[in-house]
């Protein structure tokens, strides 16, 4: 009997510990247009190129990184296709990429300062399109006569 109640014990404590120095991707790409998918951590506005993944014919990758602190990644094709995170070391974050860029529409969940993030790149993107519409029409407006 006290054999069986070491064992379990020692099962729910191993089970129960998260890895504190690393954080873990899993993620699934729906419209797969490459077939590696890379990740950089940003050095100030330097990213520093940390591994790649194999996507698989189903569009699912994953990555395992250590690190003991919380740090802006880079996770994408390209520099000019990818998303920005903020995991923590012990997050889980899950990743689903919808449409053929990865900045355009994806979903990120397991990591509060990503998905803050998530929030911030949409509303800047929104502010961007908004900014461009005023401008085309400024341009058009002000080569009329009497403007």
């Amino acid at each position: 009997m006290k054999r069986i109640i070491f064992l379990l014990a020692l099962v729910l404590f191993f089970s129960g510990c998260k890895d504190e120095r690393s954080f873990s991707i899993d993620g699934l790409i729906k419209e797969k247009t490459k077939k590696y998918i890379n990740i950089s951590r940003l050095d100030v506005n330097t990213p520093i190129f940390i591994d790649s993944a194999k996507i698989s014919k189903n569009g699912k990758f994953k990555f395992r990184i250590k690190t003991s602190e919380t740090d802006f990644y880079q996770l994408g094709y390209s520099s000019a296709d990818f998303i920005t995170l903020l995991p923590e070391p012990g997050e889980k974050i899950r990743l689903v990429f919808e449409g053929k860029n990865l900045f355009e529409m994806y979903n990120v969940s397991g990591s509060p300062g990503s998905e803050k993030l998530q929030i911030l790149d949409l509303t800047l993107n929104e502010t961007k399109r908004k900014l461009d519409s005023l401008s085309t029409l400024f341009t058009k407006i002000s080569s009329e006569p009497g403007f």
